[in-house]
């Protein structure tokens, strides 16, 4: 339910774009869907900007803690 907000938010306001990307990656990453949770920032925010940035940092960290956990 929470994703499906999220992407209507995507959808209707561009200032929420990167909240409601965030939102939906977390979502995603909580649930080992890390390749869903790229694909929700990836094709939502500029490469350029620190949300991109942080988002990146953020998803390499879940990486990690999912290989760790799973070796």
């Amino acid at each position: 339910m929470a994703e499906a907000l999220y992407q209507v938010c995507v959808r209707t306001d561009a200032n929420y774009t990167a909240p409601a990307a965030f939102g939906m990656a977390r979502i995603r990453s909580a649930r080992d869907d890390l390749d869903g949770a790229r694909v929700a920032y990836e094709g939502l925010l500029d490469v350029t900007t620190e949300p991109f940035q942080v988002a990146e940092i953020e998803l390499a960290l879940a990486e990690t803690l999912c290989r760790l956990g799973r070796s």
